[in-house]
Order: structure tokens, then C-alpha cells, then sequence
């Protein structure tokens, strides 16, 4: 009887200091989540300046700024209008005579590169 009480006594104790070390580990890992949260970029922040995809160097343009400057040069009425892809912004317009444009756009100087 004797014998069982020290060996449960033996094992209370390993299970005792397990469970400080455990919670150390979760400190000290909720400490580190903690710290790559903060340290980790906003997506606002990322939306606001867009790199330019596909090489080169240099940030897009917003895109509504684009737009008015197309719209300024072409008029007619904004259809669609996103990334194309390469640094380039791909606007498609109606014309006031029906025809439906493409104007490709360099993201990050706002020139007009070609007009389909």
C-alpha cells in the first residue's frame, strides 16, 4: 500500500510540472500569434498600393483615376473596366455611336497604350 501511494505520488507530481510547462508553451505561443498579427500587413493598406503584377518596378495607378482620365480623353460610357494583366489596365467603353472600345492603359503612368 505503501508502494502505490509513492508511485501515485511520483506520477501526480510529473503530471504537475507537465501541465506548467504546457502552459508556458501556450504563452508563449500566444505571444508569438500576437506578434505576427501585428507585424502583418492591413489588406486596406495593400489595396491602396498595388504593385505592379507581372515585372516592373513602380505602383499602379488607382483605378478610378484611370477611368476619369479615359473618360475624359474618349467620353462614352465606362462598360467594364480591371487589371489586364502584364501592368496593364483594360477599359472597355461605349461610344455615343454605339461602338464598343477597349483602351489599354499602363497601370503605372496612366498612358494610353492601344485602343481597340
Amino acid at each position: 500500500m505503501e508502494f502505490e501511494c509513492s508511485i501515485h505520488v511520483l506520477f501526480s507530481r510529473v503530471g504537475l510540472h507537465l501541465e506548467l510547462m504546457n502552459s508556458r508553451r501556450r504563452i508563449v505561443f500566444g505571444l508569438l500569434g500576437l506578434l505576427a498579427l501585428a507585424t502583418a500587413p492591413l489588406p486596406a493598406a495593400a489595396d491602396k498600393k498595388k504593385p505592379v503584377q507581372g515585372g516592373g518596378a513602380g505602383d499602379c495607378l488607382p483605378l478610378k483615376r484611370v477611368i476619369r482620365s479615359v473618360n475624359q480623353q474618349f467620353g462614352g460610357r465606362v462598360l467594364d473596366a480591371g487589371f489586364g494583366g502584364n501592368g496593364v489596365y483594360v477599359i472597355r467603353l461605349l461610344t455615343s455611336d454605339g461602338r464598343v472600345m477597349d483602351v489599354t492603359v499602363d497601370c503605372a503612368s496612366g498612358q494610353v497604350i492601344g485602343v481597340r
